[in-house]
């Protein structure tokens, strides 16, 4: 008899579906967080266009002008230039930063108006509870991956950019370097890939045991109501002990 395989358990939704699922929200609350990562690509592209080809470009400079003052001017121009585009990435940066700040602020008000709109006995449900444990830890923060998704989805991109740029230049160099570099990045995929699956079998024990953690750490200990059946029962040590093996169980 063959042995049913069980399934792996996966969450429900892909990479790509929760890309678009994300990109789709900030453009509803504010398109400025959109446009900061399109726009923050080319920036960032040709500022590392400059750091890679400064270089050669000052060695032209004493090669192609025998003036003293012509070298000067050329190197003078393009680091106002690569000054420019680097004050550009700081303010855009700031104001996309401000941006995700207010829409994770407006997306947080929504979601606790949900959770106090709600129906009481939904919020005993467990699945209920779930859903609203990670909802309320996409939007903890705006340092959050689901609202800060545009402008490091563009430093993903930007950085394929580069190392294709950099590939080209060390491939006229010597093309056995570019073999090297290919080969360690196709390594770092596939050890990537390892640990993804990996953490797709766990990731669901892993939530319920971040969420009692969570729940010893901020719920439990900044309620003073607690605090006296602790001390009268001297629950510290038993608590202490409880936090430190859900943490093992989590690493």
């Amino acid at each position: 008899m063959k042995k049913n395989k069980a399934k792996k358990d996966k969450p429900k939704y892909g990479l790509l579906s929760n890309v678009i699922y994300s990109y789709k929200n900030i453009w509803k609350y504010d398109k400025f967080i959109v446009f900061c990562g399109l726009f923050l690509i080319p920036i960032r592209l040709i500022l590392h266009a400059i750091g890679v080809y400064l270089p050669s470009y000052v060695t032209g400079l004493f090669d192609r002008f025998n003036n003293f003052e012509q070298i000067i001017i050329g190197i003078f121009a393009i680091l106002l230039f690569q000054l420019i585009l680097g004050i550009l990435d700081t303010i855009v940066t700031q104001k996309s930063e401000m941006s995700v700040l207010l829409t994770i602020t407006k997306i947080r008000y929504k979601l606790f108006e949900k959770i106090f709109n709600q129906d009481y006995f939904l919020t005993l449900e467990k699945e209920n509870q779930d859903k609203l444990s990670y909802a309320e830890k996409a939007v903890a923060s705006n340092y959050a991956a689901s609202i800060n998704l545009p402008v490091r989805f563009s430093l993903i991109v930007y950085r394929i950019l580069a190392f294709i740029l950099f590939g080209v230049l060390v491939s006229t160099i010597n093309p056995f370097v570019l073999i090297i570099i290919v080969i360690g990045a196709i390594s770092n995929y596939l050890m990537l890939k390892w640990e993804k699956n990996k953490n797709s079998k766990t990731w669901k024990k892993r939530a319920i045991t971040n969420k009692k953690i969570d729940y010893l750490a901020w719920n439990l200990n900044s309620d003073y109501r607690c605090g006296k059946d602790i001390r009268l029962f001297s629950l510290a040590g038993y608590f202490s002990k409880l936090m430190k093996k859900l943490i093992k169980n989590s690493i």
